[in-house]
């Protein structure tokens, strides 16, 4: 491979933070292992370090302490509006913008548990996530970890109102009501 030039090293530079490492490498005519070891070099960076986005994986293991990929799958199934990105050839790697994932999260509270979420771990958060972190933090420490008799009775009484409604009165999350109807 021939040696690197400065308009190379330039437009290297312009490009990582926005593009995927093969349109990268297709631009500059240059391969994987070279162009991911000259960003290197120049000190650029993970490719979600350089960006605005992070990994889905990131943002549930910081929220719930630990995660894997059956977790991701279901909030990509549940809506979360990320996308696949190839950070390395042939990995794909779900990844959103932050902003994006605290709007999802603002319309899907009733998905999300903020209770062991420290303050701040991912940044700036908006208004509504301290309150959110307080509420699911009291109804972990009220809410029985096991279905009671009495649970289910009181499931049974409220079973014509609508699940979130049955949720909030049982301090239960609306999936809890839904996986126990």
């Amino acid at each position: 491979m021939p040696r690197w030039t400065e308009k190379e090293m330039e437009l290297l530079e312009t490009l990582w933070p926005k593009h995927n490492t093969d349109e990268i490498c297709r631009r500059l005519n240059r391969s994987n292992n070279s162009v991911a070891r000259k960003a290197n070099l120049m000190g650029l960076g993970s490719k979600t370090q350089s960006s605005d986005y992070v990994t889905v994986l990131s943002i549930l293991t910081t929220i719930y302490g630990q995660s894997d990929r059956g977790r991701v799958k279901r909030f990509i199934d549940n809506g979360l509006p990320a996308r696949k990105s190839k950070l390395r050839k042939n990995k794909g790697t779900w990844i959103i913008k932050l902003k994006d994932f605290w709007k999802w999260a603002k319309a899907n509270q009733d998905k999300l548990n903020f209770a062991h979420f420290e303050k701040y771990t991912l940044g700036e958060e908006p208004g509504w996530v301290d309150a959110k972190r307080k509420s699911d933090f009291i109804a972990e420490q009220k809410r029985p970890k096991e279905w009671t008799l009495a649970d289910d009775t009181a499931l049974k009484a409220l079973i014509n109102l609508p699940r979130d409604e049955v949720a909030r009165r049982l301090g239960r999350t609306t999936r809890a009501v839904c996986n126990r109807y």
